[in-house]
């Protein structure tokens, strides 16, 4: 089982996929387990691209696995790129997504479906807004409470011109928001393989760390899995968690919000 912290390149990426976006001023840090059988690994991509004052993150779960997935994952991620300086709806952005799906499946051996989150972090707003096609897991932490992200659409891939919708939720110093990819939720425990990890792992874990950094959250959820299914992984697992620095609603006000066009991008793909 292969598996790393991202405090530092990820093999096969020559960016960092962890640390501080300048745009939005927010915060994030990833973890990420292979799965045991190689046959099982790839299609996870997690992105997060920084313009003018906004950020906007990608977590995708492509269905494709092995070689092909690399060329999948990096269609979906280049289409991306591309969107992110057109668009700030996270909706109108799976709308684009989801047609790049539906194309690449008249190709034989192509992508069947894939579930993803889009999320738009503004600077000067403390608030957040996203879409989500049918992704497994979106949570936003608060002290002792947290909130589920419900889906606003259907996986990519399966329904043409399908309808995504945006939706708005308070995003600010005190928050966390924790995506991640089935192969979290869905690893099972070996001496009883009907016992998923599940919603309820991640919470519990992120509840214990609640008051910590992205990194110290995002370590406690990925170690409990560990111990929960004895680092044995049927599929890729992705999982990133997502703060504001504190007092950073206040501080962008300052003219250096209010500075041009810049970009930064941080990846990873499974």
């Amino acid at each position: 089982m292969k598996s790393f912290r991202t405090a530092g390149p990820v093999p096969g990426s020559t960016s960092l996929p962890s640390g501080l976006s300048p745009a939005a001023n927010i915060c994030h840090a990833i973890e990420k387990r292979s799965a045991c059988d190689e046959k099982y690994r790839g299609g996870d991509v997690f992105e997060v691209v920084a313009a003018s004052r906004y950020s906007t993150l990608l977590l995708a779960d492509v269905s494709s696995k092995g070689t092909l997935s690399l060329e999948h994952t990096e269609v979906i991620r280049r289409r991306f790129r591309d969107a992110v300086w057109n668009e700030r709806s996270p909706a109108r952005i799976l709308e684009i997504l989801n047609g790049v799906v539906l194309d690449d499946k008249n190709n034989p051996d192509r992508v069947t479906f894939a579930s993803a989150i889009v999320a738009t972090f503004d600077r000067e707003s403390p608030a957040l807004t996203y879409s989500s096609a049918g992704h497994d897991i979106g949570l936003i932490i608060r002290g002792n409470a947290h909130q589920h992200l419900v889906p606003s659409g259907p996986v990519l891939g399966v329904i043409p011109a399908a309808a995504f919708f945006d939706r708005s939720e308070s995003f600010d110093s005190d928050a966390s928001l924790i995506v991640a990819t089935d192969g979290f939720t869905e690893c099972r425990e070996p001496s009883r393989s009907l016992r998923q990890f599940g919603t309820t792992g991640i919470v519990r874990a992120a509840m214990s760390s609640s008051q910590g950094s992205c990194s110290s959250i995002a370590r406690a959820i990925a170690l409990s899995a560990d111990r929960f299914t004895a680092t044995i992984y049927r599929d890729d697992a992705t999982l990133a968690v997502i703060a504001r620095p504190r007092n950073c609603v206040k501080a962008s006000s300052s003219p250096r919000s209010r500075r041009g066009r810049s970009a930064v991008r941080h990846e990873a793909t499974g």
